[in-house]
């Protein structure tokens, strides 16, 4: 208990807040999972995690994904950020486009090469690489290369040559690690009055590939239409 009371009180990583609910839980998790390994090999008597009277909850909200016109707005705003010189981060409309038609977590499209573009298969491979590794082996996987995002990602990498191996490298070096200022000016421009994160996009992938059915069953990619 007086351990989660101090973490309480301890600055989050944004400015003006505090750590989270979901922050605690998994460092509690993790101490648990310490002191029942300290337990079986004789190095504690018990797991005090297991007596804490009161754990965070997570408030569970609605979720939240944008509408086909306000996945356009975005991107449209994204595009005229990237046009502005002197821009720290000039392709942000690539990588929204990629969030938005991929449904991919932000590691996934942080950290995903040149390589794993495969347009003779019209694939994406997520898979692990020297820059990050995939939270779970069953997040190793192959998703449709969109007629949409191909185009996008073909003007997008003939304008920028790149050479360290990553599709979206930071630019000084290295994988990125955020994009959510960029994402709150576009969000602004575009006049979306909703809190926009990397996740929204995936709900707004899952939500598009729901509405697309044919007879009541999802499209597969690359189903041709019947002559």
């Amino acid at each position: 208990n007086d351990y989660l009371a101090a973490r309480k009180q301890e600055a989050g990583s944004r400015k003006g807040t505090r750590i989270g609910s979901q922050t605690l839980l998994h460092e509690l998790h993790a101490l648990s999972s310490l002191f029942r390994r300290a337990v079986a090999e004789g190095a504690a008597t018990e797991n005090p995690v297991v007596r804490l009277s009161e754990k965070p909850r997570i408030e569970r909200r609605e979720a939240v994904w944008l509408e086909l016109g306000e996945g356009a707005r975005l991107l449209d705003a994204a595009a005229a950020l990237d046009r502005k010189p002197h821009r720290t981060l000039p392709y942000l409309a690539p990588i929204l486009a990629t969030f938005l038609l991929t449904g991919a977590r932000r590691g996934e499209v942080f950290g995903l090469e040149v390589e794993d573009i495969s347009r003779e298969h019209d694939v994406i491979h997520l898979r692990d690489n020297r820059w990050r590794k995939l939270k779970r082996s069953r997040h190793c996987r192959h998703i449709p290369l969109w007629p949409q995002l191909n185009d996008v990602l073909t003007a997008y990498q003939e304008r920028y040559d790149r050479t360290t191996g990553l599709l979206f490298p930071a630019p000084r070096s290295g994988m990125l690690s955020d994009i959510r200022a960029g994402i709150r000016t576009a969000v602004s421009n575009a006049e979306i009055e909703k809190q926009v994160t990397p996740h929204t996009f995936r709900h707004t992938y899952a939500a598009a590939r729901m509405q697309t059915t044919d007879h009541g069953a999802p499209v597969p990619f690359g189903k041709k239409k019947q002559a």
